[in-house]
């Protein structure tokens, strides 16, 4: 990305400095999570936690983003061997050492191409998660969900494309293309929830992003443990698992019309996993707009997102105030 000249200069250094710090003091990173209010309550800790086993220009734009925004993440991983399928896991072994409460909450992000926005975004996005989500499984109910009174306890970052690679380890179908084999199944979650006559969890938005992204999610504790133990009784089934938004999809819509065709460990109660269609708390800004959301993911090739990009955080509050 290119920015104005003065401020590249600044940004430039800034990230530097911020890189080194972050790969000398991820521990300290954790240790700045609180659970205690200014008035001695407890509330719900908050972990933004990136998987990244090496540094990268991404990896460092998002922690510098962060740090400008005064948002921590915790990065994980440094120097381990890196595969996607190993992320949940990682991720949950991070929150078992962290001794984290069901009530907690996990934001996972992807480490090279997602930014950070704006701090006061992020605040809101977090109180309105905690807010409307239930604190753990026994408050849960899947008709709240339904009625919106509540949202998902897990939120999955949305997208245009429908990416899932390895369907065909967990399912047949007539399409050897894996894109067209996406879209069938995700067709076939819309019709199952018709036919079963249950009120619809997936949607076609407006926003044109009716697909789930493994770029970010947004999750209480308790429900990112139910859903991780899925995964990793999914992922026990082959050994060629390398894809894990193959394994996150049919989670998803398992869960959305509770198949009753596979083992009941893989399906998740219904509205436990859910996607961030209003684009609350991630976006793709395909349309150059990112509204409220805290979190800016730029997938696929950095090139073609180079113009867009320039202009989207030319007006990022972070970003005015390098002068």
């Amino acid at each position: 990305m290119k920015f104005g000249i003065s401020r590249a200069l600044i940004v430039l250094l800034l990230s530097h400095l911020v890189c080194v710090r972050a790969l000398f003091l991820q521990d300290e990173e954790v240790n700045n999570v609180t659970n205690v209010t200014h008035n001695g309550t407890k509330k719900p800790r908050v972990f933004v936690v990136v998987v990244q086993t090496h540094a990268t220009q991404g990896w460092c734009r998002l922690i510098l983003s962060a740090k400008l925004s005064n948002v921590e993440i915790v990065t994980i991983a440094m120097g381990g061997l890196y595969s996607h399928v190993k992320r949940p896991r990682w991720v949950m072994e991070f929150l078992e050492k962290q001794n984290a409460s069901d009530d907690d909450i996990v934001i996972h992000l992807d480490g090279s191409d997602i930014i950070v926005s704006d701090g006061e975004k992020y605040e809101n996005a977090v109180e309105y998660f905690m807010q409307n989500t239930a604190e753990n499984e026994e408050k849960f109910s899947g008709e709240d969900i339904v009625k919106e009174k509540h949202i998902s306890p897990i939120m999955f970052m949305t997208t245009s494309e429908c990416y899932a690679p390895q369907l065909d380890l967990l399912m047949n179908s007539d399409h050897n293309e894996h894109v067209q084999r996406c879209l069938w199944f995700f067709n076939v979650g819309y019709k199952k929830e018709e036919d079963k006559k249950l009120p619809h969890l997936l949607k076609s938005p407006p926003s044109g992003k009716p697909y789930l992204s493994g770029g970010g999610l947004i999750a209480r504790v308790w429900a990112f443990k139910k859903f991780e133990y899925a995964f990793g009784e999914l992922l026990k089934g082959s050994e060629e698992w390398w894809s894990e938004q193959s394994i996150y999809k049919p989670l998803l819509i398992w869960s959305a019309i509770q198949e009753e065709a596979v083992g009941q460990r893989f399906v998740l109660k219904r509205g436990m996993v859910g996607l961030d269609y209003e684009e609350r708390f991630f976006t793709i800004p395909s349309s150059g707009v990112i509204g409220e959301a805290p979190f800016i993911h730029f997938p696929g090739q950095p090139i073609a997102w180079e113009e867009k990009a320039k202009l989207i955080v030319k007006n990022l509050s972070w970003y005015k105030e390098l002068k």
